[in-house]
């Protein structure tokens, strides 16, 4: 079991308590998660060449926070990527680049802030159409510790043209670093031991230990108060001055009558699964390269060649503004089809002219 504390479990115990993570702590965990994101997204093989990594599952469940301050940002295991984080251009087209570990990261620090969930609801249809379309307050409508400029961060990371959001993690780092400098905060590792609460009490379960284990008095050196096991039927009873010590038992206990259990209700059936399609690739998505899947869920490869597994949707939230552009082949079909009909008509034109001609002479 990993001792460290997830986001996860910190901002469940912060709702519980209704006190949202301060400000200062939010800004040190967004700041080291950035610099993880851009550590990744500009990793490069032993030729120089970008690899494209994409984590496509920044959540709470995925970050990680230490004892002493430190964040770490785990891969994820999981088969698709988390609805409530994932970017709307992966929803509407199943393409994604780095700037949408970016819009996650951007729901997990209006999550932090507003101390309250973004997008996520009960039902997978509503969390989808929530990300697609719901109207993004500022995390200060719910936290008056939040600063303007913290909320244009948080704002812009969450912008649902990825042409129109930070492009790169570093940039959305140093406009953090940028705020804390402002604020005088110091965006070091903070210990969880002075966070004042911000994290439950760790409870250690205790070890499972037999109430009369004779290993429990095996340090014990005194003869006297050494335990033994022994049959309670076989105890004697002290002796009266005046009587024979007597052997008893002790009285027999009446049980309770035996009661039927009661045959818990049936589950109702799990919901079934919902498997979405995205439609088409796009040919381009803003200014970065695509980034399409291989073989594994954690590397994105660069290339409009490379084969790429569909993605999970829904087909009834589909984008109904979504438009394609046409394949080159088709486009120089159209072209040709243009020529061809723009040098035909002047040639049926004339040879109709001539034919009119030449009946009007026979008259």
């Amino acid at each position: 079991m990993n001792p460290d504390k997830s986001l996860a479990e910190i901002l469940e115990h912060r709702a519980r308590i209704g006190e949202p993570i301060p400000v200062p702590i939010a800004l040190s965990i967004l700041h080291q998660v950035c610099g993880m994101l851009d550590w990744a997204h500009n990793f490069r093989d032993p030729a120089g060449r970008p690899l494209g990594i994409v984590h496509r599952d920044v959540t709470p469940a995925n970050i990680f926070i230490a004892d002493a301050g430190l964040v770490r940002l785990v891969a994820s295991t999981a088969p698709s990527s988390t609805l409530a984080y994932m970017a709307p251009e992966y929803l509407m087209t199943g393409m994604l680049d780095a700037r949408a570990d970016l819009f996650a990261l951007g729901v997990v620090a209006h999550e932090m802030l507003a101390n309250r969930p973004l997008f996520a609801s009960r039902d997978d249809r509503e969390t989808v159409e929530r990300v697609r379309a719901l109207p993004i307050p500022p995390p200060s409508a719910f936290n008056p510790h939040v600063v303007p400029e913290l909320d244009s961060i948080v704002l812009m990371a969450l912008a649902r043209d990825p042409a129109a959001r930070w492009q790169h993690a570093a940039m959305m780092r140093d406009a953090l670093e940028a705020v804390a400098r402002r604020l005088g905060v110091d965006l070091a590792p903070t210990p969880l031991d002075v966070w004042g609460g911000l994290v439950a009490a760790r409870v250690e379960p205790a070890p499972a230990v037999p109430p009369n284990d004779p290993a429990l008095w095996d340090d014990d050196d005194n003869l006297a108060t050494r335990i033994k096991m022994v049959d309670p039927a076989l105890v004697e009873a002290a002796p009266a001055p005046d009587q024979v010590p007597v052997r008893f038992a002790p009285p027999p206990v009446a049980l309770p009558a035996p009661i039927t259990p009661i045959a818990p209700a049936p589950e109702p059936p799990p919901a079934p699964p919902i498997h979405a399609d995205f439609g088409p690739d796009p040919t381009q998505i803003g200014a970065m390269p695509l980034i399409s899947f291989g073989n594994t869920p954690l590397v994105a490869l660069i290339g409009e060649n490379a084969q790429r597994a569909p993605a999970p949707s829904l087909p009834s939230l589909a984008s109904p503004g979504a438009t394609f552009l046409p394949e080159p082949t088709q486009i120089r079909r159209h072209h040709r089809n243009k020529r061809i009909a723009i040098l035909a008509i002047p040639a049926i034109l004339v040879t109709l002219a001539v034919v009119v001609l030449v009946v009007l002479a026979a008259r």
